[in-house]
């Protein structure tokens, strides 16, 4: 079974985007959604990662850094590859500009991007925060 899920979104023409992202499962409890919402809410546009999570805390997190089976692919349309990632629980992705990474953008044009969640195995359902 293949399981994809996309999103797509435009970065205007002199602008750039950073993406930053975390894959928690459905089976985490809702005060780790809270979590992460905070500390990204908070972040400033040079963040290269998350905060730091110190070992008691990770206990609390529904299987902490563990394979996911799930990956992350980004690319300009129609067909510029940038990143292929694939994610593990509770450890943060991050994309830097996205805009001028790899020769996404064209010559005086607004570029239009997808980011897809794809896995080859459905073994539970997962959450992606960013």
């Amino acid at each position: 079974v293949i399981l994809k899920k996309c999103i797509e979104f435009d970065i205007p023409e002199e602008d750039d985007a950073r993406i930053g992202l975390v894959l928690i499962s459905r089976k985490d409890p809702e005060e780790v959604l809270d979590y992460y919402s905070n500390i990204m809410s908070q972040l400033d546009w040079d963040a290269r990662r998350l905060p730091e999570i110190s070992e008691e805390k990770q206990k609390t997190f529904y299987r902490f850094n563990s394979r996911s089976g799930v990956e992350v692919v980004l690319r300009r349309f129609p067909s510029t590859h940038i990143s292929h990632r694939p994610l593990r629980y509770h450890k943060d992705v991050f994309f830097w500009n996205i805009a001028t990474s790899r020769g996404a953008r064209g010559i005086n044009s607004e570029a239009r991007f997808e980011m897809c969640f794809g896995t080859m195995k459905a073994s539970e359902e997962v959450k992606v925060m960013f």
